[in-house]
């Protein structure tokens, strides 16, 4: 029996010195590692130690170690040798429970913590071995079979002819992992539709109708010439909404108006305001081309101005430029709302304003609605444009745009007459698949692949960021060679030139697939695509058409396929999938929180100061907390909002703090994280992962907002464990809930703990070590609702435990505020209990916001705060667990911390709620 394991320790020996010597040779910094193939290596082991060393002994070594020390891998170009690679300090050193990592270590080093960790895991074989009385061999045989490398099956080239998304659909019915995973009571079609044209009675000039020719816009549709004439022919205080789907040529009907006007008056300003970055630097190339082909025009600019844009602080007059010269502005609400309106040099540019554009109106709802009606009601003060708005998924689109701009008087184009190609929605459940081989790959992945091989772009959309890599990486392994370059990843935290980098690949046809969040959910122009798939049920309808009109557009069929997880909204869908794809998007709901129209008011008043009788003021709560100046007769600003007020109203939450992470081998700058993502994405010694491709976290800096990174050639990735807490900062508004109880709403501290991490196969999805490592805790502000418990309710909980009862509450709540909202229940989070977490405080129920960006979906709950109790309290009482389930009161992120939960507890302590 000590024969196996001392030929593998000593075939490890051998084995590191020469790997990791070599790869300090190679250069400790180097981003790359590049695996070793078996065969290079194997002879002159067999000279130093007499081991015959196969790749079944490697597999059965990655398995005694057991952190992923040892990685093995498939190479490309070697018929399917195993090739593998030894850890440098930086990846590993933390793998080992309570290990230091230390940040440079000599191959000396090295190699003793490679057979360190080798013996601890022989330690743990022999244990096993000794409990169960079974040969060592069979133990050891068992190990190289679980940690083997798949041989990946050859993946086809791309087809010098795309097929056609039916032959495509066809194709992967008969491809070899299928096996009838599609859904056939879910299956929809909408067919194809021919153009319906016409032509505007507003006049055009003819130069504004050579420019659109120039680039492809020969006649109008009719929902085209339609918007057209409510613009320029509208009566004064008339607002336009057009709410036609998605590729149904919206931008060129802001375009042309944009152009007619200005050729009416070279004086006049434009402005369009888009939600996101990205999309006003997506139409602000066009816009200037445009431009560019009038000759009416010539010598007039199109400029974006946004947070990237250089000012005086960075010894740039880009900013001034602008505002002095351009005569249309590309813009998004934050800086609309921080850096122009409360400008007074902006003055000349509010006092030539024609029109002002709003994209994807649907944006616009919950706080974030709100706060952009508000912004809007501050611009209506300083001007009179007008506005017009376009949006492809609007249940009540004027109404909508009357909540939004305040205008009385809206018209509304809702006929599309664009043509479209047939589209197909499928939905796809992995559970029902009936193939006798198990794949080694995910069935995204594999269908994502097969876009591919059949010579079709596509898109797959996820819903969290470290899902986006993993489907990334995962992708790129099992295609060929001369296809992997053609997949990238894209998602927050990307740089600004990175996104731009990607957004003009994709739009030029070199990358034919991406892999997404919800970030590219919008309207950029990422070019013809034939198939979305969508990774987990989009949890509203506005979502899921959105994601299913990316591809299609410019009359091309198109596919679209909802692949089922196991999350319970998934199941749910899968148990009853007849309305999935006939669902529409419920009226948008803005917000009306007291606090956010009082905050906007003084913003109004430092811009200019307000009348007795002004709409906005005559609109608020009379406790405003506006300064009366008696000399003018007016209402000023608060001392306290100064000396710029927009930077203490955040209109997306809390204040944007940026994170950077840099690679600390070459200082590359290799992402920029929001407070709320850094939380649970930055812990010392966990795997970030960007393109695929994984780096571990090394240092984690939360006085200067650094984490610094290092490759690291894993096949695992890491979750956290880490404990919540968070802390009311501020109460914005409150609602009675029964006597004595009182639903609170407003800001919180949060602050997060990672006590460790789990590192995670990649492959199987398997845990293959726990650690215990305390990162600098990070802290953040959110905001969410809670209710504090008096003691008598507290003690009568005592025979459940009032930690689990109050955790198993807050996950029904959580989700019975998640459908209130209509919003994704992992845009909410709790404080989970666990055995790690501290001896109870005062207690309370909390239900927060995960990201502050996500419009205040927990506000909602303050409008029938007893309803989202009772929805809470029926999901426990009607379910037929005895112990508490995913149905109930456990929660899928929660993983085993659901075992602090007690569902009789959390029925008490709702039905007294009620």
């Amino acid at each position: 029996m000590e024969g196996c394991l001392d030929r593998l320790g000593r075939a490890l020996a051998a084995l590191a010195t020469m790997s990791v010597f070599l790869e300090h040779k190679r250069g400790a910094d180097s981003d790359e590692r590049q695996p070793i193939a078996l065969s290079a290596v194997a002879g002159a082991v067999r000279q130093s130690t007499g081991c015959e060393l196969a790749a079944e002994d490697l597999a059965a070594l990655r398995g005694v170690l057991g952190s992923g020390m040892l990685e093995l891998v498939r190479l490309p170009d070697g018929g399917g040798e195993v090739g593998f690679c030894l850890h440098r300090p930086t990846a590993a050193a933390a793998l080992g429970r309570k290990r230091r990592r230390t940040a440079q270590a000599s191959p000396v080093q090295v190699v003793a913590e490679i057979l360190a960790a080798f013996k601890e895991g022989a330690d743990t074989v022999r244990r096993r071995q000794e409990r169960e009385q079974r040969p060592l061999e069979d133990m050891l045989a068992e190990l190289a079979a679980a940690n083997m490398p798949a041989a990946a099956a050859p993946a086809p080239a791309i087809p010098s002819t795309p097929r056609t998304v039916a032959e495509f659909l066809a194709s992967l019915q008969q491809a070899p992992f299928y096996g009838g995973q599609i859904v056939d009571e879910a299956a929809h079609t909408i067919d194809a539709a021919a153009a319906q044209f016409g032509d505007p009675t507003a006049e055009i000039d003819e130069c504004v109708w050579e420019a659109l020719a120039s680039r492809g816009v020969d006649r109008l549709y009719a929902h085209q010439a339609a918007a057209l004439d409510h613009i320029l022919l509208g009566e004064a205080g008339q607002s336009t909404v057009v709410a036609t789907a998605t590729a149904s040529g919206k931008s060129a009907v802001f375009q042309m108006a944009a152009l007619q006007l200005l050729v009416r008056d070279r004086a006049a300003r434009i402005l369009l305001v888009f939600p996101t970055k990205a999309l006003a630097q997506d139409q602000a190339a066009a816009m200037a081309d445009l431009l560019a082909r009038v000759p009416a025009l010539a010598g007039l600019q199109a400029c974006v101005l946004d947070g990237d844009t250089p000012g005086r602080r960075d010894g740039s007059d880009e900013r001034r430029r602008i505002r002095q010269s351009a005569s249309v502005v590309l813009t998004n609400p934050d800086t609309l709302h921080q850096a122009m309106l409360p400008n007074g040099a902006w003055a000349p540019f509010w006092a030539r304003l024609a029109l002002v554009v709003l994209d994807e109106l649907h944006v616009y709802h919950g706080r974030f609605g709100q706060h952009m009606a508000l912004v809007l009601a501050r611009l209506r003060r300083l001007c009179a444009p007008r506005f017009a708005a376009f949006s492809a998924t609007s249940a009540d689109p004027a109404a909508h745009m009357r909540a939004l701009t305040h205008e009385p008087a809206v018209a509304a184009v809702c006929a599309d007459g664009a043509p479209r190609g047939r589209r197909d929605l499928l939905l796809w459940d992995a559970a029902r698949a009936t193939a006798a081989a198990p794949q080694p790959q995910s069935d995204v992945a594999l269908v994502a692949a097969h876009v591919l091989q059949c010579g079709l772009r596509g898109i797959v959309f996820c819903k969290q960021r470290q899902t986006c890599e993993l489907v990334v990486r995962e992708l790129r392994e099992c295609l060929a060679p001369e296809l992997r370059d053609a997949v990238v990843g894209y998602r927050g935290g990307y740089t600004p030139a990175e996104r731009r980098s990607i957004e003009q690949r994709l739009f030029g046809g070199e990358l034919r697939l991406v892999v997404a969040t919800s970030a590219l959910e919008l309207g950029i122009d990422v070019g013809a695509l034939d198939v979305v798939l969508m990774l987990g049920v989009p949890v509203s309808a506005a979502s899921l058409w959105q994601q299913a009109g990316r591809a299609g557009r410019r009359q091309r069929a198109a596919l679209a396929i909802v692949l089922a997880t196991a999350a319970p909204l998934d199941r749910a869908i899968v148990a009853d999938p007849s309305g999935l794809f006939t669902r529409t998007p419920p009226p948008v709901h803005i917000a009306a929180d007291p606090a956010v129209t009082r905050a906007h008011l003084h913003c109004a008043a430092f811009e200019r100061p307000l009348a007795p009788d002004e709409p906005m003021l005559t609109a608020a709560a009379p406790d405003h907390g506006l300064v009366w100046d008696r000399l003018t007769g007016r209402w000023c600003c608060a001392l306290a909002y100064k000396p710029w007020p927009p930077l203490r109203v955040p209109i997306r939450g809390a204040p944007h703090t940026a994170w950077l992470v840099v690679v600390a081998a070459s200082h590359r700058l290799l992402e920029e994280l929001d407070a709320s993502h850094a939380l649970l994405a930055l812990y010392e010694g966990g795997i970030l992962m960007h393109q695929g491709r994984s780096f571990s976290i090394d240092r984690v800096d939360p006085e200067n907002r650094l984490a610094l990174v290092s490759p690291a050639n894993v096949s695992w990735f890491t979750r956290p464990r880490a404990r919540h807490t968070t802390t009311p900062v501020r109460t914005d508004s409150t609602a009675p809930l029964a006597p004595d109880l009182t639903v609170c709403h407003g800001a919180l501290e949060l602050r997060v703990a990672v006590l460790g991490y789990r590192c995670i196969d990649a492959q199987s999805r398997r845990v293959v070590d726990t650690v215990d490592h305390a990162s600098p805790a990070l802290t953040a502000a959110t905001t969410g609702l809670w209710i504090d418990l008096p003691p008598t309710v507290a003690r009568s909980l005592a025979e459940h435990g009032v930690e689990a009862a109050i955790h198993a509450a807050q996950h029904a709540l959580l989700a019975a505020v998640a459908a209130t909202a209509g919003c994704d229940p992992a845009a909410l989070a709790t404080e989970c209990k666990s055995p790690l977490a501290r001896a109870p405080r005062s207690p309370r129920l909390v239900v927060y916001e995960a990201a502050p960006a996500d419009n205040g979906p927990t506000a909602r709950a303050l409008d029938d705060p007893a309803a989202v109790v009772r929805s809470a309290l029926a999901r426990i009482a009607e379910c037929a667990c005895s112990d508490g389930c995913p149905s109930c009161v456990h929660l899928a992120r929660c993983r085993e911390q659901n075992l602090c939960t007690s569902k009789p507890g959390a029925l008490q302590l709702l039905r007294l709620l009620c």
